[in-house]
């Protein structure tokens, strides 16, 4: 079956994993341009945006609009990093993020999380009764999610080495990371003033460590809160031109804009739409659940920490203070009424 190619049209500016990202694994930072675009004086619809940093998106675009979660990784991804693919590499990676692995990872971690405990008896004996069903079907497994680790693992090495050369351009100048000061953008966009809240301000290059989760798209320096962190895409050539690689020549056919050829490539697409990686509706209702029961924290530090063990335990996934003070605003905005009032 053949294969169709079209134009991909480089965003001019890109989040800071993704940089990486494009190092690393050459996943171009593709322009997502606003469903609904602006319009100018006159009412005339303004195309060509990018929504990833635009104002009217903020705060849903402080991080970026993931494809697929950060661990799955196709077929020319593998080509292009010189990696074997295990055989059934993409039947696991999809279980593991979409379907039964990653259901029975579920169930057999909740009997060790923070909240079992205060669960009713026959509720938790429900739970110890499906971890152990779980575990069966997870040793059933156990040879494809191996294989599908240790694969991931050699992307992981790879992603870390991109990082290093993104940091020593970034510690030399000759790569400017640009973010929103959460602070500012909270103050201004409380009085409506979102447009000139959406500022990007340089980073001092001297905030930026090595070991910093680059994945996080955020960085937080004492009292200060950077969202977004981005750079300039055509600032990454220089960087880039040792990593293209010459995987063979393949004979293409042109019609109209897209290429056609007999190459087979990515055979399974990125999954647009798919869950997201936290669900925030859940680690709202799960705060709220706590205030309703009296077991919140009176400072919103512990709070924030309180929402950042729940996604880490409940969607395996680390997320930063910054965006859980984001995600949480309007429920501390809320709080602060109730308090006031009493």
């Amino acid at each position: 079956m053949p294969t169709y190619y079209r134009t991909v049209e480089l965003a001019e500016v890109c989040f800071l994993s993704e940089a990486v990202e494009f190092l690393a694994l050459g996943r171009v930072p593709e322009k997502q341009f606003l469903i609904h675009p602006p319009k100018d004086e006159n009412g005339r619809y303004l195309f060509g945006h990018d929504g990833r940093f635009h104002w009217e998106e903020m705060p849903d675009n402080f991080e970026p609009f993931n494809d697929y979660p950060e661990d799955f990784f196709d077929e020319n991804e593998f080509r292009f990093c010189n990696i074997e693919m295990p055989e059934r590499y993409q039947e696991t990676a999809e279980s593991y993020h979409f379907g039964e692995i990653s259901d029975a990872l579920s169930a057999s971690e909740k009997p060790r999380l923070s909240y079992f405990s205060s669960l009713q008896e026959e509720v938790q004996e429900e739970i110890i009764v499906e971890a152990h069903k779980a575990a069966l079907f997870l040793s059933g497994v156990s040879q494809d999610l191996n294989s599908f680790r240790s694969a991931n693992s050699k992307f992981l090495q790879r992603l870390d080495s991109a990082w290093a050369k993104i940091y020593q351009a970034i510690q030399s100048n000759d790569l400017k990371v640009q973010a929103v000061d959460l602070s500012t953008w909270e103050r201004l966009a409380d009085d409506g003033k979102y447009e000139k809240a959406a500022k990007f301000i340089d980073v001092p290059n001297e905030h930026f460590r090595i070991g910093h989760d680059y994945r996080q798209n955020s960085l937080e320096i004492g009292e200060l809160r950077y969202v977004a962190t981005r750079v300039n895409t055509t600032e990454l050539e220089r960087l880039l031109e040792p990593v293209f690689r010459v995987l063979g020549a393949i004979s293409v056919m042109q019609f109209g804009d897209t290429i056609v050829s007999d190459f087979e490539g990515r055979r399974s697409p990125r999954r647009r739409g798919a869950p997201e990686i936290v669900s925030w509706s859940e680690v709202r209702d799960y705060i709220r659940d706590i205030e309703r029961e009296g077991r919140l924290p009176e400072k919103k530090e512990a709070v924030i920490e309180m929402a950042i063990q729940f996604c880490k335990e409940k969607f395996g996934r680390t997320v930063g203070r910054s965006t859980v003070q984001v995600q949480l605003k309007a429920f501390f905005a809320e709080l602060s009424a109730k308090n006031s009032a009493r």
